[in-house]
């Protein structure tokens, strides 16, 4: 059996309004065949690094040949271009704003084209939704073709951006920022553990938050007693800091962007003489 296409939808559009519902009726009005898979749609209003993050985050759960629809377009309806590109197996279309940065970063055989024919999207193109005329036709019609040389011309100019991450000290000790924070309140944060200088779970390491310390890091948030403010390495492979049984952004006052530092209370200690 011919496996489906996949489509997945990356976007700033919310749930509450008919953005994605709308999106998703022009993919399947030109390829009904297709599963579209819905991988975020709370990205912060506008948010491209955080948006570039997250697809980078989780793009290889998906099997190869999947077609990625990220839209976080402040920029709609402007000279901006639109761009579908290839690479490492999977197809890519957002708008040229520096979404596709950090995917571009970890993929090979990268390649990426301008949407300018005007099969790939739909007759009427309007200035405000390009999400739903521009990037789910354009997705769509790469899920049919299985290839993107018919989008349009190539390009190597595309843009991109500074991204959040994290910064690695001679003494191991690591810095990065808050990134994202989940429905339940964990800070979800840019310091990914195979980069960490082999930070483990032990006592050996330290996380600070603004003023907020937590002692080690543990194997997970219900390490703590009730109430207590933990760290560990996510499911994203990316350190994240919770409290036991509540809602760490609120209980914490924690904020999108805060620094985080990771260190290595190992090499602190003053050797005795």
């Amino acid at each position: 059996m011919t496996a489906r296409p996949i489509i997945a939808l990356l976007s700033d559009f919310g749930v509450s309004d008919w953005f994605v519902g709308s999106m998703k009726a022009a993919i399947l009005s030109r390829a009904a065949e297709c599963a579209v898979v819905d991988l975020c749609h709370t990205v912060e209003p506008g948010d491209v690094r955080q948006a570039a993050w997250i697809l980078e985050r989780t793009f290889q759960d998906f099997p190869p040949a999947t077609v990625f629809c990220a839209v976080v377009d402040p920029g709609v309806g402007t000279e901006r271009r639109a761009i579908v590109a290839s690479g490492g197996g999977y197809v890519f279309v957002a708008p040229d704003n520096g979404l596709l940065t950090a995917v571009r970063r970890r993929v090979r055989d990268w390649e990426c084209r301008v949407i300018e024919n005007d099969r790939w999207m739909r007759p009427s193109v309007s200035r405000t939704f390009h999400g739903r005329d521009i990037f789910a036709p354009a997705a769509a019609q790469a899920a049919i073709e299985g290839a993107i040389e018919h989008a349009g011309e190539p390009i190597t100019n595309w843009v991109e951006i500074d991204l959040p991450g994290m910064v690695v000290a001679p003494n191991g000790d690591v810095e990065g920022t808050i990134i994202w924070f989940d429905r339940f309140g964990n800070a979800i944060t840019t310091i990914e553990r195979d980069r960490a200088g082999g930070a483990a779970v032990e006592p050996g390491w330290r996380v600070e938050i603004g003023r907020l310390t937590i002692e080690r890091v543990s194997s997970t948030f219900a390490d703590g007693v009730p109430g207590e403010a933990v760290a560990y390495w996510g499911s994203l492979g990316t350190l994240e800091a919770a409290v036991r049984d509540g809602n760490a952004r609120e209980r914490l006052k924690l904020r999108l962007g805060e620094r985080v530092r990771l260190l290595n209370m190992a090499s602190k200690v003053a050797p005795h003489l």
